[in-house]
């Protein structure tokens, strides 16, 4: 823990004291480079029931990148988890005409409007349990397009940067602004993914909303005979002033030759406020954190309802039902400080277990 936290401290400063203008006296007159931050850390403390879940304190994240972009024409991401020790993001975006782009390398796919959120601008420190079927972070290619009401992703991917091939498979994901009003706007889309798994083998599983919780309460653990893994998933967003709703359904299946395929489902609904009086913000279908003005610090308050049912035939994952309720201050344009409180039941195996969290973090970002 000491050497991770010694290196990060490194790490940033090092970052931090390379001249961006030095750097870009070296590149072409219309190419940026801008170095990159995200660091959370987070503190744990449980309530324990049935199972030990244990108090941490530890980094969630601490990601170190490079973002170089080419104009309006092109622009390479490069990203180094120092915590996981791992490269979560590289990749080329190529931006077309018209709104098109295509992007290559790893970097993460079209599914869930949870997922897609910025880390950097999630409404509650971590996303809801329905992100238990994300595609995450692949090697792969994307097509997007734009418009001035719609987004539309397609993407094929692989397997990990790390050499870990779960399957390879397509997702794709489209958005649109179904209305506009004065203060805001109703958002509808939905996404689809297909992915024939190594092995034949699929497993789905999910923490219970505390990304530095040491395990998890539901995990069908890995079942054989599955030729193929389809997720849908349908998402809706309204955005009134400093008020939001969002909402998302997903449905997932696993085909299997002999044995009975195995059906499940999540779902989500999560509701803020801003008692500052600010709007989260939303850009080509992705909703994220408020813009604040010059010497102003926004606040927002979240409650989210979210469950997911594993348990289908033989496979026993087990249930899951969470209200969290979480607050966020903007002290700084870098710096967030989050606080959540998320009440758990669950059920898997006929075992109850049903603890209580309460988790804090301070984020920094560059």
């Amino acid at each position: 823990m000491k050497r991770r936290r010694t290196a990060l401290l490194l790490a940033v400063s090092s970052l931090l004291s390379v001249s961006p203008v030095s750097a870009q006296s070296l590149l072409p007159s219309d190419w940026q480079l801008s170095p990159t931050l995200s660091a959370n850390y987070d503190w744990l403390r449980v309530d324990e029931d049935s199972r030990p879940l244990p108090d941490k304190t530890d980094f969630r994240r601490a990601r170190l990148g490079l973002t170089l972009r080419g104009g309006e024409r092109w622009q390479v991401r490069a990203e180094h988890d120092v915590e996981n020790r791992t490269a979560p993001e590289l990749s080329l975006q190529v931006f077309l005409q018209n709104g098109r782009s295509l992007r290559f390398g790893q970097f993460k796919h079209p599914f869930l409007l949870d997922d897609v959120i910025n880390e950097r601008q999630t409404p509650l420190m971590e996303q809801s349990l329905a992100t238990a079927y994300a595609i995450s972070r692949r090697i792969g290619a994307d097509f997007g397009q734009v418009g001035a009401d719609y987004s539309f992703n397609v993407s094929v991917f692989g397997k990990r940067l790390d050499g870990l091939l779960e399957g390879v498979g397509l997702a794709t994901r489209y958005s649109r602004v179904a209305k506009r009003w004065d203060e805001g706007l109703l958002h509808l889309g939905g996404s689809l993914a297909l992915d024939n798994p190594r092995n034949d083998s699929a497993r789905f599983s999910t923490r219970p909303e505390a990304g530095i919780a040491t395990r998890s309460l539901v995990d069908t653990g890995v079942f054989v005979d599955v030729d193929q893994n389809l997720r849908v998933a349908a998402e809706a967003l309204v955005l009134h002033g400093p008020w939001s709703l969002q909402a998302e359904h997903v449905v997932g299946r696993s085909s299997r030759e002999i044995l009975p395929d195995f059906n499940s489902d999540a779902s989500y609904v999560l509701a803020s406020w801003s008692p500052s009086g600010h709007a989260r913000s939303y850009k080509n279908g992705v909703v994220g954190a408020p813009k604040a003005g010059e010497n102003e610090r926004p606040w927002e308050l979240f409650v989210r309802y979210s469950r997911i049912d594993l348990d289908d035939g033989p496979v026993l994952g087990g249930q899951q039902r969470d209200w969290a309720l979480g607050a966020t201050w903007y002290v700084h344009p870098n710096v967030r400080l989050m606080a959540n409180h998320i009440n758990v039941r669950s059920t898997r195996r006929g075992i109850s277990d049903d603890p209580s969290l309460f988790q804090f973090r301070i984020q920094l970002s560059y």
